[in-house]
This record gives structure tokens, C-alpha cells and sequence, in this order.
């Protein structure tokens, strides 16, 4: 695709669905967690490492919620906040549109 020189390059929209398979895998890894830690919760710590490093349940199921949340937001959404959030080489930060 042609452009002009000093202009933005035209980016191509990504089809409605494009991250479907990065959001299941998400829900699918939550789903993991949030079952360990509700069945072990109460044991309260566990070992489950080659190096016998402690597990906490209840952090997995924090886990599980953290991971459900960021499937159910748009991407478009998080980049628009990281874009926002990293400072311009001048030092001000961009707008948020």
C-alpha cells in the first residue's frame, strides 16, 4: 500500500475474532488454577515444584479471577492504557486517543 512520506503508514484492521485463541487459552489456564485452588484451598500451602517451592492456593485463585478479567477486556483497551502509560522521548505523555 502506497503512502505519503511524513505520513502514517495505513495498518491493516485484524478481523473480529483474531485473539480468540489467546482469550481461551487465558479462561482455559484460569480454569486450571481457579480447580487447584479451590480444591486444595484447605491445605492452604502445597509443594508442586522440582525445587519443593511452596504454593499458595488462595494466590491461584487470584490468579484465576486476574486471568478471567483481562480475557473478558478488548485488547484494544489495554494498548490504549500501555500507550498511555509509557512516557514520550520528550517526557510528556501522549494523549490517550
Amino acid at each position: 500500500m502506497a503512502y505519503h512520506i511524513g505520513e502514517h503508514k495505513p495498518v491493516k484492521k485484524k478481523p473480529i475474532g483474531a485473539h480468540l485463541k489467546l482469550r481461551l487459552l487465558m479462561v482455559g489456564v484460569a480454569a486450571i488454577c481457579l480447580f487447584l485452588g479451590l480444591v486444595h484451598s484447605p491445605h492452604q500451602i502445597g509443594y508442586a515444584s522440582w525445587f519443593a517451592m511452596p504454593i499458595y492456593y488462595v494466590g491461584l485463585v487470584q490468579l484465576a479471577v486476574l486471568l478471567i478479567l483481562f480475557a473478558l477486556i478488548p485488547f484494544s483497551w489495554l494498548e490504549r492504557t500501555t500507550r498511555w502509560l509509557w512516557l514520550d522521548r520528550k517526557g510528556k505523555r501522549p494523549s490517550p486517543r
